[in-house]
């Protein structure tokens, strides 16, 4: 899963995998549910207002699939 702040930019603002030490995403393989998890860490550093995103999945043949795709709104806290 990529976030950018437009469709264009080149840069990511986050990149999120289902691999590694402490995936971001998990799929359970028996009901095929998605859960995306964003640290408050992660999610406090991001800048305020519209970004874009879509999920993509990389199948067992290497084709790859976008599942979603669409507005990533990041707004501050307001509760203290």
């Amino acid at each position: 899963m990529q976030v950018r702040n437009t469709h264009e930019a080149t840069s990511t603002v986050l990149s999120l995998l289902s691999t590694g030490a402490s995936p971001a995403i998990t799929i359970a393989p028996t009901t095929g549910v998605i859960t995306i998890v964003i640290s408050a860490t992660t999610t406090a550093a991001l800048s305020d207002g519209p970004k874009v995103y879509d999920l993509e999945v990389v199948m067992a043949n290497q084709d790859v699939v976008r599942l979603l795709q669409g507005q990533f709104v990041v707004s501050p806290e307001v509760t203290r």
